[in-house]
């Protein structure tokens, strides 16, 4: 045993060679297999404390305190804990006695649940220490410190109100090749997200108590902020599994193919006055692009700025409890605050970094956001977190490990999302970085989703039919920008394009004016604008056309719009502008004095800067009309009007009358996009590819004056069969 002491443990300094060889010596090894071992391990450790009783002189117990580690299978915990509570408690005097337990605590609740009852037989609660080695990471220690060193500053900022959105993350670049037996049993959500990503939630989300000491109040704010998670659905939960998993798997002679995810992703809400509303995503997974982790807190940003240069307008507000690893990012473990945060302050051994001109790493991005425009910490000595956490079982720290209450209450959030993950193939991906986007996904408020599914991404499990056909996707239409795809995959690119121009504009602290088209194909560009889009403050939202009909008819855009959108998200009313068909008492009244069309070319005139939207929606009919601009109608030849009634002959619309944005107004706009779904616009489609006639294909009348266009069509309404 001492060989193996001194060769395995590695010193750099003289201090430490002599202490390796002080601990060696007074290192022994006892083999405990049977209970024999046991009673003989107790009958030396009473040999060994008399004799140092008898060489002191002293009638009293030396011994302080009797530490027992047990990193041993869940399955050996029973008869263990009974044979080291029957022959290895201290016998002599009253030092103190503590149990070490490492993971896995149990399987799901019910196996936990049992395990905890088997080991209150034998040790009591305060006698356990669950080590969760996450806890004693140098920047981990630090997130409750820098609550309270920062309460003032941070606490009002701590909540639904400020922050947007929390992630805690832990990338892993490593597969599990070679130990898949032991992997198999657990898979990512077991390994990694029950304990470690938990334990960080809870120290980021819980409610501060007002003593910082009270160790008690502490782990009760802990086990509380638990309690408050929401039930975890199947839509706020994400699974996936390395390309070579089950191949690996299949090396140790295992017949059935695994679905045991290597990646998961979750959104935890919790359900109190504090965060609700606000999503929690705790991400994990093997052989990814790079190795990391961390928790990071991104803000809102409500502020109204006078002066555009002032730091704190800085559109991007976050805090970054940086873990380590990040191969991409020459980044050391660290806390990263934005410049537009208030300056917090740290304890002893925590030192600011110089501007990155001067630092090692240079001047890198973290997310998105220069390092030079954010105050970071680093600790002078980041130590070892087995180090840290034995040290504190001497000194009897209990914050930093996983009491019993805690342990129960994160298996109860996590036991049904497992239950889940296992009704559900979990998707495939390659892994290091080789095909991201397969990865890719969107948090909104109702949970999560893929970014591209499964029958988006080209793979072998398409019909050779259609593998052919998609391998020939055109990328331009009309000699504009042509993105194809899935209806969700058109759909969600075209939410998320038009999320983005927002996100821009509101970091240039300015108003973003939207005009959608009303129809069936909107329906699921609203449902994916509701998810995607997560701010909407100094958004404008306008009609492109409106029906003239009854405010409580079914056919109107604007109550296509409510459902579907106004309903979901967060807008100010008076940003809302339907186009009030009715607004004289009659519908359409052409003859008022201040007829309905007049009146909403009068408001787009005074909110919109030079006339001219940000992003128009346009839709596509089967007689080559757009938004209420019909075939041999004449609003088609008027240039001076933004806004006009119109009308259509269609024998199958039954209301005639309309009220339209004009192609003046349409081909003035920024950004232009026109969102064909559905095999019916096929033939509509190949008409229009090459001709050039307003008058009788309104369609090919759009085209911005100095704006960008794009086509956003699905594949059936690009393939669909002849005859269809």
């Amino acid at each position: 045993m001492s060989s193996l002491l001194l060769n395995s443990i590695t010193c750099s300094d003289e201090p430490c060679r002599k202490l390796k060889i002080k601990f060696a010596e007074a290192t022994q090894y006892h083999r405990l297999k049977t209970e024999r071992d046991f009673k003989e391990l107790s009958e030396k450790l009473y040999e060994n404390t008399q004799s140092m009783y008898g060489l002191m002189g002293s009638p009293v117990t030396l011994e302080q305190g009797r530490l027992i580690y047990m990193s041993i299978p869940p399955s050996t915990y029973s008869k263990t804990a009974l044979y080291v509570d029957k022959y290895l408690r201290p016998k002599v005097g009253r030092p103190w006695f503590r149990v070490v337990l490492e993971k896995p605590f149990g399987h799901d609740l019910e196996s936990a649940q049992k395990l905890s009852d088997q080991l209150t037989k034998y040790f009591n609660e305060s006698e356990v220490y669950r080590v969760d080695h996450y806890l004693g990471k140098t920047v981990v220690k630090q997130i409750l410190p820098f609550r309270y060193l920062n309460k003032a500053e941070f606490e009002p900022l701590w909540n639904k109100d400020h922050i947007q959105q929390v992630d805690i993350v832990m990338k892993e670049r490593d597969d599990v090749a070679g130990r898949t037996d032991f992997y198999n049993e657990v898979g990512i959500i077991r390994d990694v997200v029950q304990n470690h990503l938990t334990e960080m939630f809870a120290l980021i989300a819980m409610d501060l108590p007002e003593n910082s000491g009270n160790i008690s109040a502490i782990l009760e704010s802990k086990l509380q902020v638990l309690h408050h998670v929401r039930c975890v659905k199947q839509d706020a939960t994400l699974t996936a599994q390395y390309t070579t998993y089950n191949s690996e798997w299949m090396k140790n002679e295992n017949k059935n193919f695994s679905h045991m995810p290597t990646f998961s992703a979750t959104a935890l809400f919790v359900d109190n006055a504090r965060w609700s509303g606000v999503p929690f995503l705790l991400m994990s997974g093997k052989k990814l692009e790079d190795k990391s982790s961390y928790v990071r807190i991104r803000f809102r940003n409500a502020r109204f700025c006078m002066r555009l240069t002032d730091e704190s307008c800085d559109w991007q507000k976050q805090v970054v409890f940086h873990i380590g690893g990040g191969s991409n990012l020459k980044l050391p473990a660290m806390i990263a605050v934005s410049r537009g945060l208030p300056v917090p302050r740290l304890q002893a051994g925590w030192n600011s970094l110089p501007s990155p001109v001067e630092s090692p790493e240079g001047d890198v991005n973290l997310f998105g956001q220069s390092v030079s425009q954010m105050n970071r910490f680093v600790p002078d000595v980041e130590k070892d977190p087995y180090t840290e956490l034995l040290g504190a079982v001497m000194d009897g720290i209990r914050s930093l490990f996983t009491s019993v209450d805690r342990l129960l209450a994160s298996w109860r959030i996590w036991t049904p999302v497992l239950r889940l993950t296992e009704e559900h193939i979990p998707r495939q991906y390659v892994g290091r970085g080789r095909d991201p986007e397969r990865l890719d996904f969107v948090v909104t408020s109702r949970g999560l989703q893929w970014q591209l599914n499964d029958r988006d991404i080209l793979s072998h499990e398409s019909p050779t039919e259609s593998r052919q056909m998609y391998a020939d996707v055109p990328t331009t239409f009309r000699n504009e920008v042509l993105v194809a795809g899935t209806t969700k995959v058109v759909v969600k690119q075209l939410a998320v394009e038009i999320s983005k121009l927002i996100q821009e504009a509101q970091s240039n602290k300015k108003p973003f004016h939207l005009a959608l088209s009303g129809g069936s194909s909107s329906i699921p560009l609203f449902d994916a604008l509701s998810e995607v889009v997560h701010s909407w403050s100094d958004v404008h939202l306008w009609l492109v056309d409106e029906r003239c009909v009854p405010t409580t008819s079914d056919q109107l855009n604007f109550n296509l719009l409510q459902q579907h959108l106004l309903n979901w998200i967060n807008v100010l009313h008076m940003n809302v502008h339907p186009m009030l068909t009715d607004v004289t008492g009659y519908s359409c009244l052409q003859e008022a004095d201040y007829s309905a069309d007049r009146l909403y070319e009068t408001i787009l005139q005074r909110l919109v800067p030079s006339e001219t939207l940000d992003y128009v929606v346009l839709g596509v009919g089967p007689d080559g009309h757009t938004a209420s601009l019909f075939p041999g109608d004449g609003s088609l030849a008027e240039t001076e009007r933004l806004a006009v009634f119109s009308k259509t002959s269609s024998v199958d619309d039954t209301t005639h009358n309309r009220i339209t944005l004009t192609l003046k107004t349409i081909n003035k706009a920024k950004n232009i996009a026109i969102l064909v779904l559905g095999e019916a616009k096929n033939s509509i489609l190949k008409t229009v590819s090459d001709v050039d006639d307003v008058n009788k294909y309104p369609i090919t009348g759009v085209s911005p004056v100095n704006g960008v266009m794009k086509w956003f069509v699905d594949y059936d309404a690009l393939f669909a069969k002849d005859g269809q």
